[in-house]
């Protein structure tokens, strides 16, 4: 496993590389992991690919100076990568957060896609609550207030979980991403950064459909963090529905069981 660095305007990213195969494969994480998750996925897809696994902003070794990017901020990051590399043209993978990344970068470089691989991913639904902690002032100040005190969120997701209300995997989800004011902030860190970065989902979808790349998303069929019912109506844009698969698993996709799968396909 090798570690590099590439900086832009704003950031230093870190990324790690697997693998020794010909086509570029650059993979985006979700929340709270590192750009090292993808190395399970080596033995499987390592003699195809040659996976670049980056640390997204605000983890792992990734470093950010606190402004919300843009489009032109991720296009610098693979425009300046790709050059470096003297790439032509590479696939892309993103789980859950990752994959909200990668559905903008489908917008931007959909000329330069051989594969896109997206894993459980944000983005396919706007979610109101991080649009107003994010957008809004009011949000944002409230925001801030959790972050020092979120003991009246956790006690409200405990009673709703306790009513039967709440699913006990969410409520163990959203407690293990708010137990410590570090995670908190991080939180914030990461919505703040990533808040203009709205993938336009009819866009991509004809951009999917004129099949110049091949695309799969991928989905557990247990997860109750982002339901696979949002990959569902999504799919209804596409001509091609078989593109949307639904495994025997939860929420965590980066996997030696999905690694398998993906080989088959691939």
């Amino acid at each position: 496993m090798k570690e590099n660095h590439i900086q832009t305007a704003k950031s230093k990213h870190t990324y790690y590389t697997f693998g020794i195969g010909a086509e570029p494969l650059l993979a985006f994480h979700g929340f709270g992991q590192g750009g090292k998750e993808f190395q399970v996925f080596e033995k499987y897809l390592g003699d195809k690919f040659t996976i670049y696994a980056f640390d997204v902003l605000h983890h792992g070794n990734s470093e950010h100076t606190g402004e919300p990017i843009t489009e032109n901020d991720l296009k610098e990051l693979i425009n300046t990568f790709t050059q470096q590399h003297s790439i032509e043209k590479f696939s892309l993978m993103g789980f859950s957060l990752g994959g909200k990344i990668v559905l903008k970068l489908i917008a931007l470089f959909h000329e330069w896609l051989n594969n896109v691989i997206l894993l459980s991913p944000d983005g396919l639904k706007v979610n109101p609550l991080y649009r107003f902690s994010t957008v809004t002032s009011p949000g944002r100040f409230l925001f801030r207030g959790f972050i020092k005190n979120p003991a009246p969120v956790s006690k409200t997701a405990l009673l709703l979980k306790n009513m039967k209300i709440l699913d006990p995997k969410i409520y163990n989800f959203l407690y293990s991403q708010i137990r410590t004011k570090e995670l908190r902030e991080k939180i914030y860190k990461v919505w703040i950064t990533y808040q203009n970065i709205n993938p336009d989902l009819v866009k991509i979808a004809t951009l999917i459909n004129k099949n110049t790349f091949h695309f799969l998303l991928v989905f557990g069929k247990h997860d109750r963090v982002i339901h696979p019912k949002y990959g569902e109506r999504f799919i209804e844009k596409l001509n091609n529905k078989d593109v949307f698969v639904l495994l025997n698993t939860g929420h965590q996709l980066i996997s030696e069981k999905v690694g398998e799968y993906l080989k088959e396909k691939l």
